[in-house]
């Protein structure tokens, strides 16, 4: 589907879609984001997908740009860019799925896990009008607290976090940009919550 900054972007994604859908009413859709950043959706069987399409749900998977398996350009699009280029996918999937006949416009919502919660996170706070409820999985609310969290416990994923977004104190203004909490007044979304202790 085409980016909904940028026409001339074509973001590569799965559509599933449910049988037998009554053709005279408007169903609910779903945008799955996946983690990563670098992994993508795909052709493979995905039961998590085909349960929600076995309850009615249109499911779209887009490989955003930061995903594997289009190139390095592709892969690298997100680089000091979270929540930017990235996002754009998103909503630009979601635009998508409420041109399509069968899909109503006022219930359409976003899941995703770890990068794919982040964006769950951020996209119903950056595009508040877009999407009727998020899930976000074990999701990122706070870049500068993840990077706090991991730089204590973790100091490799610390590490590998700052190749993706630079430095916190040189960056701290796209880092807050780029966290949920920093727009959380802006949610209109019914947000289910996933998340353990960890």
């Amino acid at each position: 589907s085409p980016s909904a900054h940028d026409p001339q972007v074509q973001v590569p994604a799965i559509l599933y879609t449910p049988a037998g859908l009554d053709p005279a009413v408007r169903h609910p859709a779903l945008v799955h984001a996946h983690g990563g950043p670098t992994a993508q959706f795909f052709r493979t069987f995905d039961d998590e997908v085909q349960y929600l399409v076995s309850l009615g749900y249109t499911v779209i998977c887009p490989n955003v740009r930061g995903s594997t398996g289009y190139g390095t350009p592709w892969r690298d699009a997100n680089l000091r860019d979270w929540g930017g280029r990235d996002l754009q996918d998103i909503a630009a999937a979601a635009s998508y799925l409420a041109t399509l006949p069968h899909v109503d416009p006022a219930r359409i919502g976003l899941y995703g896990g770890s990068y794919g919660g982040y964006l769950s996170y951020l996209a119903p706070v950056k595009h508040p009008d877009l999407f009727k409820v998020a899930i976000p999985i074990v999701g990122i609310t706070d870049l500068h607290q993840l990077h706090a969290d991991n730089n204590r416990d973790i100091p490799q994923l610390a590490y590998y976090f700052r190749t993706m977004m630079g430095h916190p104190d040189e960056h701290a203004g796209l880092w807050r940009d780029r966290s949920a909490i920093t727009h959380a007044a802006n949610l209109k979304a019914h947000l289910l919550i996933l998340h353990g202790t960890n």
